[in-house]
């Protein structure tokens, strides 16, 4: 009998779309370490980096956005992409390389190390956007988180390549695949900012160990405020956004049960 589809049928239901779905929620699945820092949480609000390691579930609503999760696997092809390119191009040095430093207790992995104009040694973060934030937002620099998290890799690697002092983002558009990029140089004042944010960080987790006492939330102060308020589709981006509240304790006491187990 072959299946006649009408006006009322979902298409999107009887067909590939939930497959597809479904895969990339099952590999999407990557808790954060219990022993580390992720060095790709740098420049978040400390709140939100401390309930991501306590392992805090996310909020209902974040856990059914799937067309962000999307998003996020299309932006990883695009990683590798470039990687591939500067690979068989003969000019990187090393890709996805772990880092580890003792003293933050933060580990992670940098997108590309090259080298370009007789060996001079650059860092390369590779973000994704669509056009229409590519258009927006070029021009206006780099962001705070960007910072933080470059700066992070490049105080990391500079123990073993001291010559390091430049690292940049190359933003890619994915429905055009136009390029840009921002730059970032090490200073002293940038160390010294990494190193604050870190060593802040690492009390925090040290003081909720002992009597539970977590930060306060910053995420409205950060970049424009985009990571703690809901976006112009009407979603969140924060993991913990409940009750219009970004890193809600609400949400923390009422899933108490679960990641306390």
């Amino acid at each position: 009998m072959t299946l006649r589809f009408t006006k009322e049928m979902d298409l999107f239901s009887t067909g590939i779309r939930p497959y597809i779905d479904k895969w990339i929620v099952d590999n999407n699945s990557q808790e954060y370490p219990k022993d580390y820092f992720r060095a790709s949480s740098a420049g978040y609000c400390p709140r939100y980096v401390i309930m991501k390691r306590l392992g805090i579930p996310t909020v209902p609503e974040r856990q059914g956005d799937t067309r962000s999760l999307r998003v996020f696997a299309a932006g990883t092809h695009f990683h590798e992409f470039m990687q591939r390119i500067t690979k068989e191009a003969g000019v990187s040095i090393a890709q996805e390389v772990e880092l580890t430093d003792e003293q933050w207790g933060v580990k992670g992995h940098f997108d590309d190390l090259v080298h370009v104009e007789e060996g001079k040694l650059i860092l390369y973060d590779y973000k994704t956007q669509n056009s229409k934030a590519f258009t927006w937002q070029k021009g206006k620099g780099i962001s705070h988180l960007h910072r933080y998290q470059l700066g992070t890799y490049m105080c990391m690697l500079r123990k073993q390549y001291p010559e390091l002092d430049e690292a940049r983002i190359l933003k890619i558009s994915k429905d055009d695949l136009r390029f840009a990029e921002e730059q970032l140089l090490w200073s002293p004042q940038l160390e010294a900012d990494i190193d604050e944010y870190w060593t802040s960080l690492k009390r925090y987790w040290v003081r909720y160990q002992e009597d539970g006492t977590l930060p306060a939330c910053n995420c409205k102060e950060i970049d424009g405020g985009w990571f703690g308020n809901r976006n112009s589709r009407g979603g969140i981006w924060n993991d913990f956004f409940y009750n219009e509240e970004p890193c809600s304790g609400e949400w923390m006491e009422q899933s108490e049960n679960v990641w306390k187990k």
